[in-house]
């Protein structure tokens, strides 16, 4: 068997090593240098004192980046044990196709040493998965992880495998996601160095979503709907800052747009084993609002016959969620203040030194607190503590998507759901809609809808009546959908124009008549086809240039995600246009 051996700054040796032979191999190689389980050549493979292995040394002295007892190569039998002896800087083999790394004795095996990775892992890390639920989390992943190792020039396959999945794929690397589902990574090249950089990159990734996965869940259990793609990104922010270890963070937004789920949610991922308290600000004047944050003595207000314990205390390394925090009394911000700069706190009539608590401070507003701060009527240093981690929650105007999500859960009378009742103009109208009370508008509309007489269908005027009933505006006339006037792809005939456009498409960008592995074929549907389709079903062919293009109505009329259909568009423009103009 010859050995080829590589290090940094060296040019190629090899060496021939005999049956029942071993090869120590480093900078200045000393045989009884080795580790005590590699002297004696029979401990590293299980021999006999009947047949000893003959032991040489191999010296590579122009390379000081290896060390000095660097690999230890056996060869016994019809197998060839490599070991790494604690080197500096590593050892990777080029291993021969189809073999582990306890190897059958090739004809000739490939090591360098020493040789440090062509990638970091990636300037970007992978992009948040695009799920909804547990049913498509595993393909989310899938996809994030795929394009990142496309992006940092790592081919591999990435298999989603139920748990216990018994593996044959010959995978290197293995991420275990939180829906008892498992990823397997198949390189399809020989792996280096930054193979297994990525590798542990991935699993840091790969608990993220995890976090993110069932965070997601939590607040779904919880009744809050996540399926707009704005949604997700805040979920995501609220889950970052408190995996970060935030201790304060600040949720603006509407009322009604979720913001104590999203406090929960954060008290959840802060890994925190105390209570998580709320209380809205809104409620508390000046001797009630001290009390209730911060305690009270016995007897140090009238009528107070025993002793007070705050919300501050009772959070003790727990969460403390002040709902409109812009109404806190003026009087009150500066003991607020000083308890988030110093942890410290006095209760109502307390004498002596203060008490300390280790809370984490979730704030919430529908205010504009940054204004009311500039204007005097909140405090600028607190503002300036407590927006250290802002989080914007977007309301039901921007969340269409969820507002479709919700109406898909609520049925009719007749058992269809309320989403597949209502027509085209209909959807329009909610999307238009100003949605002042977010969800809980949302809820009521749902509840005087469902209760209505069982009807296949819900048009525009009976939709605008009732939500007239409960919103404080008269509503707008919906707009009219434009339908697409082109040709339309219920035919085989323009299925096959299609799929023959993303073929050419495909064979000029990778240069082959057409995909060889079903990777290529994923890649020809999804990059390539499947913008083809969604431009020609919505009619964003007809549009002209991208700005004419509104995502909602894309995403209403053909039922997807906005994302997906943020991307498919993208896609359309990036690579189409310009091959549909010279095909017409």
């Amino acid at each position: 068997m010859r050995v080829e051996i590589q290090a940094v700054g060296s040019a190629l040796d090899s060496v021939e090593v005999g049956p029942d032979e071993s090869l120590l191999i480093g900078r200045d190689p000393q045989l009884d240098g080795m580790p005590s389980t590699l002297q004696g050549s029979e401990l590293a493979v299980g021999q006999t004192e009947a047949s000893p292995a003959s032991s040489r040394t191999f010296a590579l002295r122009r390379s000081p980046s290896v060390s000095a007892n660097h690999l230890h190569v056996q060869r016994h039998g019809d197998t060839v044990h490599v070991t790494d002896l604690g080197s500096r800087n590593g050892s990777w083999l080029k291993l021969p196709a189809r073999s582990r790394v306890e190897l059958r004795t090739p004809e000739r095996l490939s090591i360098r040493l020493a040789l440090s990775a062509t990638h970091d892992g990636g300037t970007a890390a992978p992009e948040n998965a695009d799920f909804s639920g547990p049913d498509d989390y595993a393909q989310g992943v899938t996809r994030s992880v795929e394009q990142w190792l496309r992006r940092i020039e790592l081919p591999a396959r990435v298999i989603a495998v139920d748990r216990g999945f018994n593996d044959d794929t010959r995978s290197m690397g293995r991420l275990a996601l939180a829906t008892d589902e498992d990823l397997l990574l198949v390189p399809q090249q020989t792996i280096e160095a930054d193979w297994l950089d990525a590798v542990a990159h991935l699993e840091r990734y790969a608990a993220e979503q995890n976090r993110l996965y069932l965070a997601q869940q939590d607040l779904r259990d919880a009744g809050l709907v996540i399926a707009s793609e704005a949604m997700r990104k805040t979920v995501a922010r609220v889950v970052g800052a408190a995996a970060a270890g935030a201790k304060t963070l600040l949720l603006l937004g509407p009322s009604g747009s979720g913001k104590e789920g999203l406090a929960r949610c954060f008290h959840l991922n802060s890994g925190r084993a105390g209570a998580f308290i709320a209380k809205n600000c809104s409620v508390l004047n000046h001797e009630l609002a001290r009390s209730e944050l911060f305690g009270a003595e016995r007897g140090s207000f009238t009528g107070s016959i025993q002793r007070i314990v705050g919300a501050i205390e009772a959070a003790h390394e727990g969460t403390i969620f002040l709902d409109e925090i812009g109404e806190l009394p003026a009087t009150v911000q500066p003991m607020l203040l000083r308890f988030l700069d110093h942890g410290e706190f006095d209760r109502l009539g307390h004498r002596g030194a203060p008490a300390k608590a280790d809370v984490r401070v979730v704030g919430a507003t529908n205010k504009d607190i940054r204004s009311a701060a500039m204007n005097g009527e909140f405090r600028t240093d607190l503002w300036f503590r407590l927006s250290a981690h802002v989080v914007r929650v977007p309301g039901l105007t921007e969340r269409f998507e969820d507002i479709a999500a919700y109406l898909q859960e609520r049925s009719l009378p007749g058992g269809r759901s309320i989403y597949e009742a209502l027509s085209a103009n209909a959807l329009e109208l909610l999307r238009e809609h100003p949605w002042q009370g977010n969800f809980r508008e949302l809820r009521n509309l749902a509840d005087r809808l469902s209760s209505d007489s069982p009807r296949a269908r819900i048009d525009a005027d009976v939709c605008r009546f009732a939500l007239e009933e409960g919103a404080l505006h008269p509503t707008r006339k919906a707009t009219s959908l434009r339908a697409p006037t082109g040709t339309s792809v219920a035919t085989p005939e323009d299925w096959a124009k299609l799929a023959e456009l993303a073929a050419l498409a495909f064979s000029e960008d990778h240069d082959q008549a057409l995909p060889g592995t079903w990777d290529e074929v994923k890649q020809y549907v999804e990059s390539y086809l499947k913008p083809l389709l969604l431009a020609r079903l919505s009619g964003v062919d007809e549009l002209g240039p991208r700005e004419k293009v509104d995502l909602r109505t894309v995403a209403e009329r053909l039922r997807a995600d906005r994302g997906t259909a943020s991307k498919q568009v993208e896609r359309y423009f990036d690579r189409f246009v310009e091959q549909l103009k010279t095909n017409r």
